[in-house]
């Protein structure tokens, strides 16, 4: 039987987005991992991370990465990152992450490496409430979860990703570059 590394990808692609974008607390993060998770599965068939996401109200949501991000991350992730909470007054609680190593991504395909890497471009400088035109497009599979199941429902990786939100993110990255993107 073959070994995923689920794990350590899963730990490599939280310390990179973490690194490679800004504004990256929780949410903005569940959201790079759903769509790293969407695209890799919609290309390939598989999730990188293996996680299992939920309609939560401000987007797809692991809620397993969740309860042990509350609850101090563990293995190769607690190695990867440091997680730390704090209030903000008018926003409530929120999370920061450190790096606690450098990226290495051996575990990662170049595929996987590629899309990070393209989702870091694109959503440089989002914050998550401005991440929301892609993740809650008229036909995500958020949204279509959402109103098909409702709250706290799991999401299937195969609903794939729509005309709208492809041209989304088509346009933020020809804003980005002058010349063709790069999907």
């Amino acid at each position: 039987m073959p070994i995923s590394h689920r794990r350590e990808k899963l730990a490599d692609a939280i310390l990179f987005f973490v690194t490679n974008t800004k504004y990256a607390g929780v949410t903005k993060l569940f959201k790079l991992l759903f769509l790293l998770d969407e695209r890799h599965f919609r290309e390939t068939g598989r999730s990188v991370t293996g996680l299992t996401y939920l309609t939560w109200e401000k987007g797809p949501a692991p809620r397993s990465l969740w309860i042990e991000l509350q609850n101090g991350p563990v293995d190769v992730i607690a190695d990867a990152v440091t997680v730390s909470h704090f209030t903000v007054e008018e926003d409530g609680k929120r999370t920061a992450f450190t790096a606690r190593r450098p990226f290495s991504g051996k575990h990662l395909t170049e595929r996987e490496r590629k899309i990070m890497r393209e989702l870091s471009e694109i959503f440089l400088d989002a914050t998550a409430d401005q991440m929301v035109d892609v993740t809650h497009a008229p036909n995500s599979a958020w949204l279509r979860t959402m109103k098909s199941k409702g709250e706290d429902q799991v999401i299937e990786l195969d609903a794939g990703v729509d005309r709208q939100t492809k041209a989304i993110l088509k346009e933020i990255l020809e804003d980005r570059y002058s010349s063709e993107p790069p999907l």
